[in-house]
């Protein structure tokens, strides 16, 4: 027999087993099985090819206190046929993995590299090799097989928002365990999928939107009762307030990361038919009514609110947003310049993922797999390979 009938095959007789461990789970451990798939669902809607991936996810990864649903199997199943025994070692020695995959021999399988632990390894994978490019991260479990390594079950893609919750997932676990990248074996990384995946996931949540003072953000408007000139005489000797004409905006601290200072909140003459204050938390609005009644003696008189809410998952991934004082034609060409001063400073900037390091000072501090995790691939691959180049990766 040729070594493609042999494949499949073993192919054929894996993906039977599979069905007869997700059979045994239904009946006798349907919670744990349930708690698996809903784990690698994360916030996404259970269709039939997700829920598949997720019972395969459930079986094979072991989760926070015990051992899989696999291994449990075998315990219960007593005296097996050597064909399902061979099957089941194989899946003892698999492998879970954060990876990027380097090149792609389209049709045949790909060369990737655990990011974690500095592992490349060869993978024969027919059709996985035509949906996958180089570049491209994954999560996966990777089970040996005669000639080399295969993907087994599971792959997640890992979109860029992802892999740095990904990879730090993975390193956190490795802490806990007190495990050097050379230390894990295959029992350990499967261990190590559950919270892998679920920081994965919870990066594809809509995001908790929080302004840089760490409030919720939520748009208020509210409409004075008072003149344009009164909020010119008070404001005046406001040292953190600028005049613009028919606005004046109470600026805050300056972020690095950012064009200018921040706008905490802004008082606007709306051509002398109203006055109205804007911020974007409930917190700053109690910091300026505060910091008006204090220098005035009496509170400011609101005539009408208006709140505009985002939408935000309130467990979802913070992400952190403000205004800022920038001369900008258009908020496009804001954008465009933003992404000009990202493409030459990047490696300057100080990343909240990296405790405030920058890339640089992450790099000479051993984390390259998380400043890896943090390439703004969306500069395109030309300034993600000066960058590697730069850090000499």
């Amino acid at each position: 027999m040729d070594r493609s009938k042999q494949r499949w095959k073993r192919i054929t007789r894996m993906h039977a087993l599979r069905d007869r461990i997700a059979e045994w789970a239904a009946r006798n451990k349907p919670d744990e099985l349930q708690e698996g798939i809903r784990c690698y669902l994360g916030p996404h809607d259970p269709d039939e090819e997700l829920v598949m991936q997720g019972v395969g996810f459930a079986l094979v990864a072991a989760p926070p206190d015990g051992s899989s649903l696999i291994d449990r199997y075998r315990q219960a199943a007593g005296k097996l046929p050597r064909a399902d025994r061979t099957l089941l070692d194989a899946w003892q020695e698999s492998w879970f993995s954060v990876c990027e995959i380097l090149t792609v021999d389209p049709r045949v399988g790909f060369h990737l590299e655990d990011v974690v632990t500095g592992r490349r390894v060869e993978v024969i994978e027919r059709s996985a090799s035509q949906q996958l490019d180089a570049g491209d991260w994954i999560a996966c479990f990777l089970m040996p097989v005669e000639g080399g390594l295969e993907l087994e079950g599971t792959c997640m893609p890992l979109a860029a928002a992802t892999r740095i919750a990904a990879v730090q997932a993975y390193l956190r676990g490795m802490g806990e365990r007190g495990l050097e990248p050379a230390q894990v074996v295959p029992a350990t990384s499967r261990e190590l999928a559950w919270d892998v995946i679920r920081a994965a996931r919870n990066e594809q949540r809509k995001p908790r939107v929080l302004n840089y003072d760490r409030h919720p953000l939520e748009l208020i408007t509210v409409t004075l009762d008072l003149e344009w000139a009164h909020v010119l005489d008070v404001t005046e000797s406001w040292e953190d307030a600028e005049d613009g004409g028919d606005a004046v905006n109470l600026l805050g601290r300056h972020e690095p990361a950012l064009s200018g200072p921040l706008i905490l909140a802004t008082f606007h003459d709306d051509d002398g038919h109203r006055v109205t204050l804007t911020v974007n938390s409930r917190e700053r609005l109690d910091y300026v009514l505060s910091l008006w009644e204090t220098q005035v003696g009496s509170r400011l008189g609101i005539i009408e609110e208006e709140v505009r809410s985002v939408d935000a998952d309130p467990a979802g991934p913070e992400l952190l947003m403000d205004s800022s004082f920038q001369e900008a034609e258009s908020a496009a060409q804001s954008q465009a310049d933003f992404m000009e001063s990202l493409a030459a400073n990047w490696l300057e900037f100080p990343i909240p993922a990296l405790g405030g390091l920058n890339p640089r000072q992450a790099v000479r501090a051993g984390r390259i797999p998380e400043v890896r995790a943090l390439f703004p691939t969306q500069l395109g691959e030309d300034v993600v390979r000066d960058i590697r180049d730069e850090l000499g990766l």
